[in-house]
C-alpha cells in the first residue's frame, strides 16, 4: 500500500495535483499508521482519494473522522471467456428490423459525444466525484468530452454503434478497449455504453455488446473483460449478471483536499 501518482493524467488535465491511496483489502488496524503519515505527508492542494475495498467497510468512519468523503465507487467485474463462450447469446431478444448495429466511423463520433454529455456528464442518475465539491463547476461535462473524444481516435478501440430508422439515427453505443494481457489472456476493457431514453427497452445494449464479442472471438481463443461501473448503476449490473460476468471486488473511493467550486 502506497501514495500513487496514477491520477497523473487527471491531475494534468485539472491543474492540481491528484492522488491516491489505495488500501485494498488491507485491515485497518495493520495500515491505520501508514495511511495517517501518507495523508499528513500530502500537500495542500492535493487532492486526496483513498480506496477501500468493501470488505472493509469499517474503515469508512474512520476516513470520515480524517475528513474524508465517499463520492465514488468502483463495482469490478473481470471475466475470462472463451471463443465459444463469446459467441453465445447472452439473453439477446430479436432484433427489431429498424435497428442496425455497425461500427463506428467518424461520422458517428460528434453523436456519440452529443449522447455523452447528456446522458452521462449532465445526468443527474449518474454518481460520481464531478458532483462533489472537490471539483470545479463543469469539470464532468469536460472529462466526459476529452475522454471519449481520446478513445474514439485510438484505432485499437472497438467501437459499435446503434442506428435506427431510414435517416441512421444513432440510438446508442457500446466500447471496448484493448488492455494489457494478463496471465497470457488478452484483456478488453469496457470503456462505456449510452442508449437514448427514447431507444430503450429494445435490448440494444445486448445487441452492441453481442456485436463487440463476436469480433473478439474472431482475433483471440479467450479473453478476460473488465467492466467497471457504479454500485448504483443497476441496469448495468443487471446486464452484467444476466449475461454471465463474474463481480470481482468492489471499492469505495474517498475524497479530501481544497474546494474547487
Amino acid at each position: 500500500m502506497s501514495l500513487t501518482r496514477s491520477e497523473a493524467w487527471e491531475a494534468s488535465f485539472f491543474g492540481f495535483p491528484v492522488e491516491e491511496i489505495r488500501m485494498g483489502n488491507s485491515l485497518l488496524a495493520d495500515v491505520a499508521d501508514d495511511v495517517s503519515a501518507l495523508i499528513e505527508g500530502a500537500a495542500p492542494e492535493t487532492l486526496l482519494k483513498v480506496s477501500v475495498d468493501a470488505r472493509q467497510l469499517h474503515a469508512i468512519p474512520w476516513l470520515e473522522r480524517q475528513g474524508f468523503e465517499l463520492w465514488e465507487t468502483r463495482y469490478v467485474w473481470m471475466t475470462t471467456w472463451s471463443r465459444d463462450e463469446l459467441t453465445q447469446t447472452h439473453a439477446l431478444h430479436a432484433a427489431l428490423p429498424e435497428d442496425r448495429i455497425v461500427w463506428g466511423t467518424e461520422s458517428h463520433h460528434e453523436a456519440i459525444l452529443s449522447m455523452t454529455e447528456a446522458q452521462v456528464a449532465k445526468s443527474t442518475d449518474v454518481v460520481n466525484r464531478f458532483a462533489s465539491p472537490f471539483y470545479p463547476e463543469g469539470s464532468a461535462e469536460t472529462w466526459y468530452a476529452k475522454w471519449i473524444a481520446q478513445v474514439l481516435q485510438n484505432p485499437k478501440a472497438l467501437v459499435a454503434v446503434a442506428e435506427h430508422g431510414e435517416d441512421r439515427e444513432v440510438a446508442g453505443y457500446f466500447i471496448y478497449l484493448p488492455g494489457e494481457p494478463q496471465d497470457g489472456v488478452d484483456v478488453y476493457k469496457g470503456i462505456l455504453s449510452v442508449i437514448q431514453p427514447g431507444h430503450r427497452g429494445r435490448n440494444l445494449h445486448v445487441h452492441l455488446q453481442q456485436f463487440l464479442f463476436e469480433e473478439m472471438a474472431k482475433r483471440h481463443e479467450r479473453v478476460t473483460l473488465d467492466n467497471t461501473t457504479q454500485v448504483s448503476n443497476y441496469p448495468v449490473i443487471r446486464n452484467h449478471a444476466k449475461s454471465g460476468r463474474r463481480p470481482d471486488h468492489i471499492e469505495l473511493v474517498m475524497f479530501r483536499g481544497p474546494h474547487r467550486r
